[in-house]
């Protein structure tokens, strides 16, 4: 009998978006074409503080209605500028629960459908905490 592999999805946010259905799609194809494959989605922000996703989620739909215009400047400041240090505060607690959760699902294969939780797991595997192969599939 063939042991059951499993593969961890992992968009960023709950909110329906492109990382989820890029997420959903893959899983869709992936089922009909594999067997004795376990699929699960879990979004980091959620696995690390439900009430902080609800805040972000809430934060973000709203700067998007009302304050486009500055969020691509904001983001890329957040997530692709050089941190001063080797890590900006905020990556160190979600690193330490990227690093908890992938010991707790134990994949073996991840793929990601946006840059944090990507960046997050280089960074781990750059410290030799992750050998779990990735893919980066983005929208």
């Amino acid at each position: 009998m063939k042991q059951l592999k499993k593969v961890l999805f992992l968009p960023l946010l709950k909110m329906p978006s492109g990382h989820h259905q890029v997420a959903e799609a893959l899983m869709d194809i992936l089922e009909r074409r594999t067997t004795n494959i376990c699929y699960k989605k879990i979004d980091l922000l959620s696995y690390t503080n439900e009430l902080l996703e609800k805040v972000v989620t809430g934060t973000y739909l709203k700067w998007i209605r009302y304050a486009p215009e500055t969020y691509n400047m904001a983001y890329k400041h957040l997530f692709y500028e050089p941190p001063v240090h080797s890590f900006k505060w905020y990556h160190h607690v979600f690193a330490k629960k990227m690093e908890h959760l992938v010991k707790e699902e134990n994949p073996d294969l991840i793929i990601c459908t946006h840059g944090f939780p990507s960046y997050l797991l280089s960074q781990l595997k750059a410290k030799g905490k992750c050998d779990v192969p990735i893919i980066n599939v983005y929208t």
